[in-house]
C-alpha cells in the first residue's frame, strides 16, 4: 500500500491530490483499525457469552447430577418370612439415614445391601428377600440425599462411605441377631464402589460383593459423561464435573476404589471380594471390574456375565445370582 501512494500514475502532478490521497489513506487505516477493534470486541463478547452459557448450563446440570430425585416405595414392603423393620440410624458424620432390616432368627450373619447412583433402599427389596431366605439378616438403607434419608446431595461414593459405616455400627447394635464378626456388604454400581472404600476404613466388614462397581470415578465420568450428564463432552466435561464436585463438597477429593484396594495390600490386609460385572455394560465398562479384580488383595473371584448390561446380571437368573453370592460370602465368613 505504501508503494501505491507514491506511484506517479496514482498521485499525479498535483500536490493537493497527493495530500488528499495521503489523508484518505490515513483515514482508511484508521477505519480499518476501528473495524478490527470492533470485530475483536464483538468476538470477545461472543466468547464471553458462550463461556457464560457453558458455565450456566454446566452449573445447572452439575447440580442436578448430585441432587437425586427422592423416591419412596409405592406400596408397603413386606417379607414372607418375618416382618421387616423400618429402621433409622446415623451416619458417622451425624446424618439420619432410613432403611429396612430383614431379620432372620436362625442366622447370625448379616449382609448390608447398598444401592446405586440416584437409587433407593427399596430398589434392593427383592435381593434382600433372597438374602434373607438364604439364611442372613439383611439391611438396606437410603444413602444420603436419597429416599427418606437426610442430606441434600449424593457424592457418588465419597461421603457415602460414612453412611455405610453408620450401617455397620447399626448392625453391631443388634447383638441379639447379628454376630459383629460376621458382617458382609453387597453393593452395585456406586454402592459397590462405596463398599470397597468403606472396607479400607472398617475392619468389621469381613467380605464384600460388588456388581458393576467403578475403579475410578474420574475415569468413568470421562468415558460415560453423556450418560450421566446428558451433555456432549465438549465444552461441558470439565465445567459440569467441577460444579458437581462443588455442590457435593468433593472438590480435590479422590473417589478411587482401586487406591483403597492398593492401600489394603500395602497394609498386608486381605479382603474376600466377589466381583460381578456385565459384559455388555455401557455405563461402567467391564474393564473397570477387571482393574478392581487385579487390585484386590484376595481371596477373590471375578464373575462376568457376557450378555448382561449395567446392573442387569441379577435379573437373568436371580436364583443362581443369590446362590453364588451366598456361597462366596458364607465360605469366606467361615474362614
Amino acid at each position: 500500500m505504501t508503494e501505491a501512494f507514491f506511484n506517479k500514475d496514482l498521485v499525479g502532478s498535483s500536490p493537493h491530490r497527493s495530500v488528499d490521497l495521503a489523508e484518505g489513506a490515513v483515514k482508511a487505516v484508521s477505519r480499518a483499525g476501528r473495524n478490527w477493534r470492533s470485530w475483536i470486541k464483538t468476538g470477545l463478547i461472543a466468547l464471553s457469552a458462550l463461556g457464560g452459557g457453558v458455565t450456566a448450563v454446566s452449573a445447572v446440570v452439575g447440580y442436578k447430577a448430585v441432587k437425586p430425585q427422592r423416591r419412596t416405595p409405592s406400596t408397603t414392603l413386606q417379607s414372607p418370612l418375618l416382618p421387616l423393620e423400618q429402621v433409622a440410624f446415623e451416619s458417622t458424620d451425624g446424618l439420619t439415614l432410613n432403611g429396612y432390616f430383614y431379620p432372620n432368627l436362625e442366622a447370625r450373619e448379616a449382609l448390608i445391601l447398598c444401592h446405586g447412583f440416584h437409587g433407593a433402599a427399596h430398589d434392593l427389596h427383592e435381593a434382600a428377600l433372597g438374602i434373607q431366605a438364604a439364611g442372613y439378616n439383611a439391611l438396606t438403607f437410603d444413602f444420603r440425599g436419597c429416599g427418606a434419608s437426610g442430606g441434600k446431595h449424593t457424592s457418588v461414593g465419597f461421603w457415602e462411605v460414612q453412611d455405610l459405616l453408620g450401617a455397620v455400627a447399626y448392625l453391631k447394635s443388634r447383638p441379639e441377631l447379628v454376630d459383629p464378626e460376621r458382617i458382609a456388604v453387597y453393593g452395585y454400581s456406586m454402592g459397590g464402589a462405596t463398599a470397597i472404600m468403606a472396607a479400607e476404613r472398617c475392619r468389621d466388614i469381613k467380605v464384600i460383593v460388588t456388581d458393576c462397581a467403578f475403579a475410578s470415578l474420574d475415569t468413568v465420568l470421562s468415558m460415560s459423561f453423556r450418560h450421566f450428564y446428558r451433555l456432549p463432552k465438549f465444552p461441558f466435561l470439565r465445567t459440569a464435573v467441577w460444579w458437581s464436585r462443588l455442590f457435593a463438597k468433593t472438590v480435590n477429593k479422590k473417589i478411587d476404589p482401586v487406591e483403597s484396594l492398593l492401600q489394603m495390600t500395602r497394609e498386608g490386609r486381605s479382603l474376600p471380594h466377589l466381583l460381578i460385572h456385565g459384559g455388555q455394560d455401557r455405563v461402567i465398562p467391564v474393564s473397570e471390574g477387571c482393574l478392581l479384580y487385579e487390585a484386590t488383595p484376595g481371596p477373590k473371584e471375578l464373575w462376568i456375565i457376557p450378555y448382561a448390561g449395567h446392573v442387569a446380571a441379577q435379573y437373568y437368573d436371580q436364583a443362581e445370582y443369590i446362590s453364588r453370592v451366598d456361597a462366596f460370602v458364607r465360605s469366606n465368613l467361615d474362614t
